[in-house]
């Protein structure tokens, strides 16, 4: 099974959230012990710590909204019309497609003839008994 591109970004994107979250409250202990310790500016921890979390939230909101508008981009977000086609036919389409584009994903496959994907993935498995495909 090939690993898509919507699987890296999901995982980057967890990946760098769960991060920057683990640094902001990082930030935010280390901040708050630095001010009570050095600073002649008093905020209540209860003030300190919701103005960093509004941060830590902005921040998030910025991060999911552009992991939104990448996978927008690239068409992972997008509803597709699939269309009913028999296998012996879903098999010439397929064909077909790969002479164009070799090394194709099954959703790419399945967004651009608009199979469902069921029947992509059995015909691309009789391909490959047959060694129709690698």
């Amino acid at each position: 099974m090939k690993i898509e591109i919507h699987d890296i970004l999901d995982f980057l994107i967890g990946f760098l959230l769960a991060l920057f979250l683990i640094f902001g409250f990082y930030l935010i202990l280390t901040t708050i012990i630095y001010y009570k310790t050095h600073s002649s500016v008093f905020l209540t921890h209860t003030e300190f710590y919701n103005g960093m979390m509004r941060i830590l939230c902005g921040v998030t909101l910025i991060f999911t909204t552009i992991y939104a508008k990448l996978k927008k981009g690239m068409g992972l977000g997008k509803e597709i019309e699939i269309r009913e086609v028999s296998e012996k036919e879903a098999e010439k389409m397929i064909i077909n497609y790969l002479k164009k584009h070799k090394g194709a994903w099954i959703s790419e496959i399945v967004t651009k003839l608009k199979i469902e994907p069921e029947v992509v993935a059995k015909v691309l498995r009789k391909m490959k008994k047959e060694k129709k495909v690698k």
